[in-house]
């Protein structure tokens, strides 16, 4: 016999119903017998807004590939990063949508949207301003962050740190601005 008082979106107070009815006053009250009442999920680190589809590399996984035999062999978050750049911002926001509104079905309240899969200055872009876009969705409490140092993209291999200056000269400036 448990109870939960909530004021707003907040909950204020668990114990026992009798007691709970003797010490808040009830403008609703729910019967959840026979119910759960769970907290929602905070996913803190996902990578929600994406395109391609990794699932071939899972086979290699099984086979004992390593990540990174995966990565050399032009996989991991270089395929990713291929099918983000090449994807339109429609395309995006609608993937992404789904995948959002899947994680609500599932229990997820709020969610941390890491860019990262762009790892040029107009990807990582596009991607936080899909991001934008999902925070005005109703199902989820939406962050962003910036993550445009995820990985070296092909065209630094060997040069991480011109690709650092890259990120703090061009692109953290450009997310700056564009926030």
């Amino acid at each position: 016999d448990g109870a939960v008082a909530v004021s707003g979106d907040e909950i204020v107070a668990v114990g026992a119903t009798t007691d709970l009815r003797g010490e808040y006053r009830a403008t609703k009250e729910i019967d959840a017998r026979g119910q759960v009442l769970c907290p929602g999920f905070v996913d803190a680190h996902t990578h929600l807004v994406f395109a391609g589809d990794r699932t071939q590399e899972f086979e290699r996984k099984l086979q004992g590939a390593s990540y990174m035999e995966i990565l050399q062999a032009g996989g991991g978050i270089l395929s990713t990063m291929r099918a983000t750049r090449a994807a339109s911002l429609d395309d995006l926001a609608e993937q992404a949508r789904i995948r959002l509104h899947e994680m609500s079905r599932s229990g997820t309240t709020t969610v941390e949207i890491k860019s990262g899969y762009g790892l040029d200055t107009a990807s990582e872009l596009k991607i936080l301003a899909v991001t934008a876009a999902l925070a005005a969705e109703p199902c989820c409490e939406v962050f962003p962050t910036f993550l445009g140092a995820h990985a070296v993209p092909p065209q630094y291999a060997g040069r991480g740190d011109a690709y650092s200056q890259l990120v703090i000269e061009e692109m953290l400036p450009a997310v700056v601005a564009w926030h």
